[in-house]
């Protein structure tokens, strides 16, 4: 039982529990201030005696909340601040650059890190893991602090662009037999879609070299006016990153 009386940098409410006879800071996913949950531990780290949790059941919710358009469940594995109250999740974002910003010896530019528009809230970049053999790749999220895939499919906090590109994309992936890296080789690791101001531009991360005809038929995606770019990277490394590697395309 957590009573959540903070928030972190990165979305997660902060609260106190006694852990062996003595207090220990606590980070909820899913959980605002305000809130008195049940938390399901995933995490010590002893060295900075932090637990870390995600919500299992609500006691009481705080002001914190608004209704939510996500099907994924609570909370999104995507996007931990769908649902929080806009202006908490501009505030917690505007302290993030800031702080980027005093790093970089530049602090006293920070009055000058403004909001802008984007009232919907919307990504416009998402960074969407492989899953499944060839013929059936699905795109997504893992839950954190698991291996459990969820879709991406009809995700609103996507940029409109993003979401009516993502179908098609996912097809041409399917015709190229491409399956994940883990059940196909050369297979597909990550797929990252960002927002223009033309059509989306899309990269694939791979985990070998993409043969010619592959290449070809994944042109068809630019060429047909679907994205407006593609390069292809080929990660032959184990690391999980999405953004390493060498450019093949």
């Amino acid at each position: 039982d957590v009573v959540i009386d903070g928030i972190d940098d990165e979305g997660r409410g902060r609260g106190h529990v006694l852990l062996r006879g003595r207090e220990s800071d606590i980070a909820v996913r899913g959980a605002m201030p305000g809130d008195e949950v049940q938390a399901t531990v995933e995490r010590h780290f002893a060295h900075m005696d932090l637990l870390v949790a995600r919500v299992r059941r609500f006691e009481r919710r705080g002001p914190c909340h608004v209704l939510r358009t996500c099907k994924h469940p609570t909370p999104c594995p995507a996007c931990p601040l769908h649902g929080v109250e806009p202006s908490l999740a501009t505030a917690l974002k505007r302290n993030r650059v800031c702080d980027a910003v005093r790093k970089l010896g530049l602090g006293h530019l920070v009055d000058d890190v403004l909001p802008q528009g984007n009232a919907e809230g919307y990504r416009q970049k998402v960074k969407l893991i492989a899953f499944g053999k060839p013929g059936h790749l699905r795109l997504g999220y893992f839950v954190p602090r698991t291996h459990v895939p969820v879709d991406s499919h009809l995700c609103p906090t996507a940029h409109d662009s993003i979401r009516a590109v993502l179908p098609t994309i996912l097809t041409t992936l399917q015709d190229t037999a491409l399956g994940d890296s883990s059940s196909s080789s050369p297979g597909l690791k990550a797929v990252i879609v960002r927002a223009t101001m033309d059509k989306p531009a899309c990269v694939l991360v791979v985990n070998a070299p993409l043969a010619a005809p592959v290449l070809d038929l994944l042109s068809t995606l630019v060429s047909g006016g679907t994205i407006c770019s593609l390069t292809v990277r080929v990660d032959e490394g184990t690391s999980g990153s999405v953004v390493a590697g060498e450019v093949q395309c």
